[in-house]
């Protein structure tokens, strides 16, 4: 009896080892949740997120801009004083105002649930706006795509085209890195601002594609670049050293961000999202998440981790969020095939 009894432990206890082993082969895919904040059937896509100082989301769609503040959502349009509802970019000022810029070439700002639209002396453009940041100085920063970029001093613009040593007018994101450098992703590679010259970086420096569509910060001092034909390359900032990523399969990538617990995620233009934890090792394990699980769209444009380490994705006809790491109790009803356990080992 003693025997039998000994041996039913050992069965129960093999069972929940695999299952627990099959468990967490699942966990590999995050827990995501859908947000579709326009209920109609028309078309619509979110091209950016940002997470502000109070801690509320924000999505920059074709639609107009969103709020969420946790339970509900708020679309802002012309109505509410917008220059365009095709919003490309969403930032936020130092003292607060969401600067949005438009697929028309217009800029809106954006404060206390109204907009106004920025209308400098000398002009916004007239071709789309695609990023939007503020330096350390304070000074506003534009890209467009077909007229370089421009920077507002407080008084003038001034534009920065192939002229100026840009390496191409098609420019699609910016960033300042801590030494207040301005980078820039363009179709000719990046460039980036250093006092008051230009230079570039390009397939002739060891970047696996011309075209640069996306940029980011990642750990310490990396660069994240996410090009069109070439996948993910890493810049360090401080040597300007470039390595770029084996492997890749998965076609243009769109955006890219480093998380805080160190997982690289890829939105890419067909493909859905990739996300890896390392780039050091020569075999990258990239691992592909698509509408088969449970992804709002193939299309993935904009990425954003909140300061609650969710992550969100922005994609046509609404946004996924991967929620953070949870505990999650096991029963027969999500899968155990008994109530009571004894025992199990790791």
């Amino acid at each position: 009896m003693i025997k039998l009894c000994n041996m039913h432990h050992l069965i129960i206890a093999t069972v929940l080892q695999l299952l627990l082993f099959s468990l967490g082969l699942q966990a590999q895919t995050p827990f995501m949740k859908k947000h579709q904040f326009l209920k109609a059937q028309r078309e619509y896509g979110v091209n950016e997120i940002l997470q502000d100082r109070e801690g509320l989301i924000w999505f920059a769609s074709t639609e107009g801009l969103v709020r969420y503040d946790g339970i509900n959502y708020k679309v802002f349009t012309t109505s509410d004083g917008l220059a365009d509802n095709r919003v490309n970019c969403i930032c936020e000022s130092p003292q607060g105002e969401l600067w949005l810029g438009h697929k028309g070439g217009e800029i809106s700002i954006f404060s206390n649930g109204t907009a106004r639209t920025f209308l400098p002396e000398e002009g916004t453009g007239s071709v789309p706006v695609t990023d939007i940041l503020f330096d350390q100085l304070g000074h506003l920063w534009y890209s467009s795509l077909g007229e370089g970029v421009y920077r507002y001093n407080g008084k003038h613009v001034i534009n920065y085209n192939t002229d100026d040593g840009l390496s191409d007018n098609y420019a699609y994101k910016l960033l300042a890195d801590s030494l207040n450098r301005i980078w820039v992703a363009t179709d000719y590679g990046l460039s980036y601002l250093e006092d008051t010259v230009w230079f570039m970086i390009n397939s002739r420096n060891g970047l696996s594609d011309n075209i640069v569509r996306s940029i980011s910060l990642g750990e310490g001092n990396e660069l994240l670049i996410g090009t069109e034909e070439g996948g993910v390359c890493i810049l360090n900032l401080t040597d300007l050293q470039l390595q770029c990523l084996p492997g890749w399969l998965y076609g243009p990538v769109n955006d890219i961000i480093r998380t805080s617990d160190n997982r690289y995620w890829v939105g890419t233009q067909s493909h859905g999202v990739i996300y890896f934890t390392s780039a050091e090792d020569k075999n990258i394990q990239y691992r592909p998440i698509g509408t088969g699980e449970g992804l709002i769209s193939a299309q993935i444009i904009g990425l954003k981790e909140d300061r609650e380490r969710n992550v969100w994705m922005g994609g046509q006809n609404g946004v996924m969020q991967s929620l953070p790491p949870v505990f999650e109790f096991l029963n027969e009803s999500n899968g155990l095939p008994f109530n009571m356990v004894y025992s199990f080992k790791p």
